[in-house]
Order: structure tokens, then C-alpha cells, then sequence
């Protein structure tokens, strides 16, 4: 996949080239996964060079439905549609979003990481319209297959926010955070550690159960994406595409 400029309408503007301080904060905010963070930003740099990261502005409080910076990631193959992806607790990180489009990309979806405020609170009235206008968005730069995923509080608000958003997407991926939301009625991918102390594992079983979603379980805390990315991607990717190639 390749990270590209995003200038869209009536969303903030990335410029590949500007300044990349996201490893730093992130290698301090997962402590002692510090080495497996630098080394997965050498692989983001060594495939897309230096490229933007909205973490600063969220912190800065400069997201809002009028302007919030986007993250766009295209694969390579050409397009089957779009998949949308909500970032979690400490702002939107371009490595986050990169990461989940490795799974995306491999399904032939474009990958879109909007920006709410630093909590990612997207069941806020602010997260809310800041995705309902990606979804937009999405519909009409990327038109063809819909999806959406969230990581940890993203994941969380997208299990709130689906419901609510019943007929847009094909299927909902929740990594690492669920809630106690009705079902979304649509097909749900719940993908979490086993070893998780932050967002409790068996809470996000019952979830996949009760919504008749499918579980994935990873062998990992809650940072699950980073540290088992091959073999959360992996499930991803095949979820994707299972549930593209049944509605072709």
C-alpha cells in the first residue's frame, strides 16, 4: 500500500514529507514495546518515506465536523471500494492506520483514517459527523464496497455508532474494543488479545456472540495489532474477503 496525499473536501490536508514525531510518542505511550514500534515505523518509512501523522493536531484539540485531518491509504491493485477506520484513545496515528491497511489493501480496499479528538470518543456528536461526512466522502471518491473498523476506543464507538448507521457498511472489524451496543445488522469481525487488562476479552466474546459476529482471538494484550499484526491482518484480510466474494 502506498499513503497518499489526502485532499478532500471539507477534510484537512496531509502532506507526505512533513514531520513524522508519532514514533517517538508512541514508542513512550506502549513502553516497553518500544523496539517493535521503531521497527514497524522503519517499514512505514521504507515503504511510503516520511509521511504525515494527525497525532499532534488531535492533541491540539484542532479536529472538528467542519475540518479534521485525514489519513488515505491506496493498495496497489485496483480498488473493490473503501474501508473506513476509527482510531483509538491518544489520537490518530498514521502507523494505526497503515497497519490495518496492510489487511485492507490485500482485501482490494482504499483505507480512510479520519480524526476526532485525542480520547477518540467517536460517539460523541463531534465523532459522529466526522464520520458520517467520511462516509461521504468515501461514496464518492472510492465508490464500490463499504467497510469500517475501529481499534480500541474506535472500536468501542463504531459498535455504538453502527447501529445507527444500519445500510452503510458491508461489515464492521472492532479490534482490541467493543461495547454493550445493539446489534449492528450487519456482519461483525471482533479481533482481540487473549491477554487483554485494558478491554476485556471475555466481554468482547460475549459481544461477537450476541451480535452473531465471529471471533478472532489473538495471543496478546491490547496492543494486539502491533505485536501479532501478521496474524491479525491475516484474519482480517480473509474476513474481507469472504464477505466481498459472497455479495459479487
Amino acid at each position: 500500500a502506498q499513503v497518499i496525499t489526502a485532499d478532500l473536501p471539507q477534510l484537512g490536508r496531509l502532506r507526505p514529507g512533513d514531520p513524522l514525531p508519532s514514533s517517538r510518542v508512541l514508542a513512550r505511550t506502549l513502553g516497553v514495546h518500544r523496539n517493535t514500534v521503531l521497527a514497524a515505523y522503519a517499514e512505514l518509512r521504507a515503504e511510503a518515506g516520511d509521511v504525515a501523522s494527525p497525532v499532534l493536531t488531535t492533541y491540539a484539540g484542532l479536529q472538528s465536523a467542519q475540518r479534521a485531518d485525514l489519513v488515505v491509504i491506496e493498495p496497489r491493485a485496483a480498488s473493490r471500494g473503501a474501508l473506513i477506520f476509527l482510531h483509538g484513545f491518544a489520537g490518530n496515528f498514521t502507523l494505526q492506520c497503515w497497519l490495518l491497511a496492510q489487511a485492507a489493501s490485500a482485501a482490494g480496499l482504499v483505507t480512510l483514517c479520519p480524526s476526532t479528538g485525542w480520547r477518540g470518543d467517536w460517539w460523541s456528536a463531534q465523532g459522529e459527523q466526522i464520520l458520517r461526512r467520511t462516509v461521504e466522502l468515501a461514496r464518492e471518491q472510492f465508490p464500490g464496497r463499504l467497510f469500517a473498523a475501529g481499534l480500541s476506543n474506535g472500536g468501542a464507538g463504531l459498535a455504538r455508532l453502527a447501529p445507527r448507521l444500519r445500510g452503510t457498511f458491508e461489515g464492521i472489524v472492532l479490534i482490541s474494543g467493543t461495547s454493550d451496543a445493539p446489534a449492528p445488522g450487519t456482519p461483525v469481525l471482533v479481533v482481540h488479545g487473549s491477554r487483554d487488562a485494558m478491554s476485556s476479552p471475555q466481554h468482547a466474546r460475549a459481544y461477537a456472540a450476541r451480535v452473531g459476529g465471529e471471533y478472532a482471538s489473538l495471543d496478546a494484550g491490547h496492543f494486539a495489532l502491533l505485536l501479532r499484526r501478521d496474524d491479525a491482518c491475516r484474519r482480517v484480510t480473509a474476513w474481507l474477503d469472504r464477505i466481498i466474494r459472497r455479495r459479487e
